[in-house]
């Protein structure tokens, strides 16, 4: 994956050459508009077929003073120059996304995360999102009288300390993909140690496609004693644990191994990775300028 994105946090993918991203938006460009800010270019290369884009531009109207955020799929083959849309690759802003966390024992991650969504919520007024929280038994936190209190009005808590005492990672994820009914929503796998940015569900609905793709950002890992607003860490190239996918799609890979990845920590990310291959879907991995994991001590329930 190739960009062209202002951020300079972007940089663990290659930079695309600005006056070749120049060329794609004036060639995709409607005369109707005027172009007013390119605010992201994607080349994705297929194998020596063809390229696709991904552009995001700010556009007005010649006779209006509206602006216009507009994003588009396009795709130039090596057979011809012509530079076309893919109109089976039409995100939409309503579609419902699920951010699904598994918890034991980590009150103050709890608050910290509900803090993060809340803020999220208030500023965007995202009315098509939903959480749920797997918790194996935490008595911590009263993690039902945080969600009373925060502005979150659609969430799900579902317990398992009784039938599982021990955190179990991949039955709590695919206790949680169970529960969701809607084919056509997307589930985004989330973290607690992670930070909520603006833009992830919306980067959510606009990389993962029925029947197509999964999207898996390439997080910061900050080091110790490092924040969001000073960053200070490494790009977790190999790492898969936030991940996005329709729940038509966690059905037909069949979820998480939960027989060969129960207690011990890691490695069950890869093997959804790997699922998710072999049954023809693409993985969108792109950089994320401001995704980042905090530094946080060892948990209890790690067996690596």
């Amino acid at each position: 994956m190739i960009l062209l994105n202002g951020d300079t946090a972007r940089r663990c993918s290659p930079q695309l050459n600005k006056a070749k991203a120049l060329a794609i938006v004036n060639r995709a460009s409607n005369r109707t508009y005027k172009l007013i800010k390119i605010i992201e270019v994607e080349e994705k290369i297929n194998d020596g077929q063809g390229k696709r884009y991904y552009i995001e531009l700010l556009l007005k109207r010649y006779d209006s003073h509206l602006l216009w955020r507009v994003s588009d799929y396009l795709y130039l083959s090596n057979q011809n120059s012509q530079l076309c849309k893919l109109i089976d690759m039409e995100w939409h802003q309503r579609i419902h996304v699920y951010v699904v966390i598994i918890v034991q024992q980590q009150g103050q991650w709890i608050k910290y995360f509900l803090n993060q969504v809340s803020r999220y919520y208030i500023q965007s007024h995202d009315e098509y999102f939903s959480i749920i929280i797997v918790d194996f038994g935490s008595t911590d936190i009263n993690i039902r009288d945080e969600l009373d209190r925060s502005p979150l009005k659609k969430f799900k808590i579902i317990q398992l300390g009784k039938k599982y005492p021990k955190f179990i990672k991949t039955i709590g994820l695919n206790t949680a993909i169970e529960a969701i009914d809607d084919p056509n929503s997307i589930i985004l796998i989330f973290d607690l140690h992670f930070n909520f940015p603006m833009d992830i569900l919306d980067n959510a609905r606009k990389r993962c496609f029925k029947g197509k793709t999964a999207y898996t950002p390439i997080i910061l890992r900050l080091n110790c004693y490092a924040t969001p607003s000073h960053p200070n860490g490494f790009r977790e190239i190999f790492g898969y644990g936030i991940l996005a996918m329709y729940k038509y799609d966690f059905k037909r890979t069949g979820g998480y191994d939960s027989v060969n990845y129960r207690e011990q920590w890691g490695g069950e990310d890869v093997q959804m990775v790997n699922s998710i291959f072999t049954h023809n879907l693409d993985v969108e991995r792109v950089c994320h300028p401001t995704l980042y994991h905090h530094y946080h001590r060892s948990l209890p329930w790690k067996l690596v």
